[in-house]
């Protein structure tokens, strides 16, 4: 059951048709449609009136029946294309028309799949091990964790308007399948030294623009714990990463922002207070599941390159190769068919852009090679281990043409890992495989061009480490860099120890001197190429909106719903009896509102330097539309203040909470009526008489809950 129901999705989605109507007819602008449209998981593309749709599929799993249902509903669309699978284990629909959003979404959520949430500042699709609940070796089925996690944090009031996005993935075992530490959150299942089953956490890890590996945050917590953690994080992202400057609003930059001591402070003190609010979700987190770990010493380090025995006896998990993550319908409807017809009732997408079906008896998996051969689909084979994203001719933020430069790569007899991405974003984690290829644009010669980086050495699991970049170079010499790295390595004789150990052993200046001629280029040579790269499609020197980022301009949907969460907050801290810690909610309640009432272009300072009482004055100053709210919150922030300083009268508490409940009611029918598309309804308190009659018995009622 979901703890925060948050928006009926149909409501939800009646609300999106209407602001579709009204983008359409140029009533409503593409900021604000950008908010709307990323809380369903709906992208633009470059192609103008098309979209992508991103479903969002906890832990990667899809049941037979589920996929039946989709290839239905695309099957409807017209002009129907490819469907592509994605690193964080989603499934993203292309090249959808305008005019078939909404029924498309309306279908997809009565067949119990969903895109809410799957874009924009929010929880994005928690991923998990690709044999979760299937693994001989791993200490937990981890995807019950999964479960309860996405059923916390879909429609949540904290998650739903974050500063940035939030990545989580959740591993069974010290393996790191699910690339834990490059992750916002990410959670290992492990055993402590007296084999009690618990999780150790990561923090602040991510790809993209200055990636990182995230650290250890909790050596060992155990299941009752977990819950609060994860929360304390999410708060901490929300209350501390910047709110202002997109780019460096992920959860890692905290780590540049403050000291290592200073930050693990105050994910204590979060940790602290979530503890005391959350005693019975805490209790109720997981039910309980546990598998003893059976030694493999020949169990695939790759496991979604190999069939796998599952620990269920008689049965197998199975890899299924998607060039590029790409399947068109057709493939699509025959996977589900094959399905049926093989009772194999479960699929999963996996982190490498693949498929898994699991549950494939004896029998089953000697037919299968024939059956997927039918559908120009395979197990995996040495070399055909080479994925791109969508690259510049479908992704706004695309500079090359990923997909394109793939199809020309191996990775050769040693079957290395090798990503293509067409830009830094590192949507296929370039940074974490053996050869990683970044897209950007140059310009030797004063001429715009597509150069590749390249990196080099890095890996996801185990013992992850970020690759190293070596060298950068026209798009166009890509192939023969990726083919001079794997001479050199067939060459050096350590092909038993591995091609990480071997890249391990060289110097960065080693490995950049086998490429050192490759950036070299003359002006006749940077023409020659420049006319190479425009002769073919999906080359683009200029890029979008960061959709990812979400909206630009302040949202007021996001300011309620973190009010919503403050309010929340502080109410369970009153019940526990602590008076100074709620007071510290109702001033982010008042102090975040209050600042929608002001115009931030006319402000002497930017508006987050700006505390309760300036807001407060600055809002007494330049009352917006009129409204005597801004002299209201003058008068809410004095007894604030009073009540501050006088923690004893705890009396005016709850004819303060009472106040701030009525002018937070006022303050959202005063937007809503500016601003049609606005529906705030899910974050607001319980409306109360409006002539403050029951202003004492609130007071009195408060007061007298029971303290734990």
């Amino acid at each position: 059951m979901n703890d925060h129901a948050g928006i009926a999705i149909n409501e939800e989605l009646d609300r999106f048709e209407e602001a579709l109507a009204l983008f359409n007819q140029g009533r409503l602008d593409e900021d604000r449609f950008l908010a709307l449209r990323m809380s369903l998981g709906v992208y633009t593309q470059r192609q103008p009136g098309e979209y992508m749709v991103r479903l969002k599929l906890p832990g990667g799993c899809i049941t037979t029946a589920r996929l039946a249902a989709l290839t239905e509903i695309l099957d409807a669309l017209p002009n129907a294309g490819s469907v592509h699978l994605t690193t964080r284990q989603d499934i993203q629909l292309k090249s959808i028309p305008g005019s078939a959003l909404v029924a498309l979404l309306r279908r997809i959520h009565q067949i119990g799949l969903i895109t809410r949430e799957a874009g924009g500042p929010t929880v994005r699709n928690i991923v998990a091990c690709p044999l979760a609940g299937v693994c001989p070796r791993e200490e937990r089925d981890v995807l019950p964790v999964v479960h309860r996690l996405m059923a916390r944090y879909l429609g949540n009031p904290l998650t739903r308007f974050l500063p940035r996005k939030f990545k989580i993935a959740v591993s069974g075992c010290a393996q790191e399948c699910a690339q834990d530490p490059f992750n916002d959150l990410g959670i290992t299942a492990e055993r402590d030294a007296q084999g009690h089953l618990g999780y150790r956490v990561s923090m602040g890890g991510g790809l993209g623009h200055k990636p990182r590996k995230g650290k250890r945050l909790e050596s060992w917590v155990n299941e009752s714990e977990l819950l609060p953690v994860v929360e304390a994080v999410l708060r901490l992202h929300h209350r501390h990463s910047d709110r202002e400057r997109k780019s460096k609003a992920r959860l890692k930059f905290l780590w540049e922002r403050f000291a290592d001591g200073q930050l693990r402070s105050l994910y204590r003190e979060e940790l602290k207070q979530t503890r005391q609010t959350m005693r019975s979700a805490a209790r109720a987190i997981i039910p309980e599941r546990e598998w003893v770990p059976v030694a493999l010493a020949d169990f695939p380090q790759r496991v979604t390159r190999a069939v796998v025995a599952q620990k269920q006896s008689g049965l197998f998990s199975v890899p299924v190769q998607v060039p590029l993550g790409d399947l068109t319908l057709e493939q699509l409807q025959g996977l589900s068919a094959l399905a049926a017809r093989l009772a194999i009732p479960e699929i999963r997408i996996t982190t490498e852009m693949n498929l898994l079906l699991l549950h494939v008896t004896a029998s089953a998996l000697q037919q299968l090679p024939e059956l997927l051969q039918a559908l120009n689909l395979r197990l995996p084979r040495a070399g055909d281990d080479v994925s791109a994203c969508v690259g510049s001719a479908v992704c706004n933020l695309g500079l090359t043409a990923a997909p394109l430069l793939a199809r020309q790569l191996t990775g050769g007899p040693f079957d290395l890992k090798v990503r293509v991405s067409g830009c830094q974003n590192g949507c296929v984690q370039s940074d974490l495989c053996d050869i990683g290829l970044t897209g950007e644009i140059r310009r030797p010669h004063g001429i715009a061009m597509p150069f590749y980086r390249l990196l080099t050495g890095g890996r996801g699991i185990g013992d992850g480490v970020l690759g190293r970049c070596i060298g950068s170079f026209p798009a166009a010499r890509a192939p023969r860099a990726v083919e001079i790295i794997q001479d050199a390595f067939a060459r050096s004789g350590q092909s038993a120890q591995g091609f990480s150990a071997w890249v391990t052993g060289q110097s960065e200046q080693d490995l950049a001197l086998l490429l050192k001629d490759l950036d070299q280029l003359s002006a006749e040579e940077a023409a020659e190429l420049a006319q190479g790269q425009r002769d073919q499609a999906g080359f683009a020197t200029q890029t979008g909106l960061n959709e990812c980022a979400g909206s630009r301009k302040l949202n007021i949907e996001a300011v309620f719903a973190r009010a919503a969460h403050e309010r929340s907050c502080c109410q369970e801290l009153w019940n526990l009896g602590q008076v100074t810690a709620s007071l510290v909610r109702t001033r982010e309640i008042l102090q975040g509102l209050g600042a929608t009432l002001l115009a931030s272009s006319k402000l002497p300072v930017a508006l987050s330097e700006l505390d309760l009482e300036q807001v407060a004055f600055q809002a007494c100053r330049r009352p917006y539309l009129g409204s005597p709210l801004g002299q209201r919150l003058l008068e809410l922030s004095e007894q604030q203040g009073f009540l501050e300083c006088h923690p004893d009268a705890h009396s005016g508490f709850g004819a303060l909470l009472g106040d701030v409940d009525r002018w937070t009611l006022e303050l959202a029918q005063l937007w809503m009526g500016e601003d049609v598309t606005l529906h705030l309804s899910p974050y607001l308190p319980a409306a109360l008489p409006d002539d403050g009659s029951d202003e004492e018995a609130l007071g009195e009622a408060v007061n007298n809950r029971e303290v734990a």
